[in-house]
């Protein structure tokens, strides 16, 4: 009876009598031997208090995720140079939520170029886990690569993207890990003997980048041309292709160092 508060209740209790009654101290054991409960109410409120701040939480990704959304659809029309505004308009969400997650254009610039790394990286493993073969799974690749535009992206972000790669490491992960990818299928459609072998993953990239940025073309082909165009570099990328390449392969650690050297 020591892990309570003993009291004398002796007014209680007959003519020389002492009785004394534990009363239960709480955090201690009472009389039953279990643990004595908190206050009525006391635990309601901090499960409720626990899921309005996961609310909270999940409410500042959804906006987050529509600000970079929003951010890379302009990016890709416009050019990294649209307004903070108009992208906070596009979000559905107020200029002072965008600058408050970002408050400097480069840190949004920054969080797009990951969106769109971990989306190609995505893209590279369903492609390598679905198709047959590494053949299979480059070309699909690279139609779904095109698909996305991302040379648009790239363009613009010649300038800030090198210094953001320096600063991030999360970035620069990202980037070798879809990078990485590529040099798999790569090696894999080679050991095929399906790819020639005097290309490189940077021959990839940069041809990928080269053939979405084509603007000024007709209306009603504007998504219909690059995969035209993407046709015919897959069957230039055959080692059946009857002209030698010009210099060594383009690998994607080439790619490192003009991203880096840039600005």
């Amino acid at each position: 009876m020591s892990s309570g508060v003993r009291k004398r209740v002796g007014h209680l209790a007959p003519s020389g009598t002492n009785w004394t009654v534990t009363v239960p101290v709480r955090g201690h054991a009472n009389l039953c031997g279990r643990k004595a409960s908190s206050p009525p109410g006391r635990t309601e409120r901090g499960d409720g208090m626990q899921h309005a701040h996961e609310q909270l939480r999940s409410d500042a990704r959804r906006k987050r995720d529509q600000i970079v959304l929003a951010a890379r659809a302009l990016f890709v029309r416009h050019g990294i140079d649209v307004p903070m505004e108009e992208i906070a308009r596009q979000a559905g969400v107020g200029k002072g939520t965008l600058y408050r997650r970002f408050p400097e254009r480069d840190l949004l610039v920054g969080a797009v170029a990951l969106d769109v790394y971990q989306q190609l990286a995505d893209m590279a493993r369903a492609a390598s886990r679905d198709e047959p073969d590494a053949w299979s799974a480059l070309s699909r690749f690279l139609h779904d690569w095109a698909e996305v535009r991302f040379g648009f992206l790239h363009a613009g972000m010649c300038a800030p993207l090198p210094g953001l790669l320096q600063a991030s490491k999360e970035l620069r992960q990202a980037r070798d890990t879809w990078l990485g990818l590529v040099d798999q299928m790569v090696e894999g459609a080679q050991a095929e003997g399906v790819l020639r072998k005097d290309v490189g993953t940077g021959d990839l990239a940069l041809f990928i980048n080269l053939l979405v940025q084509q603007r000024d073309v007709p209306d009603g082909l504007t998504g219909l041309l690059p995969q035209r165009f993407l046709a015919l570099m897959l069957d230039g990328l055959r080692t059946n292709a009857a002209a030698p390449l010009p210099g060594s392969p383009i690998t994607s650690a080439d790619l490192d160092t003009a991203d880096t050297a840039t600005g």
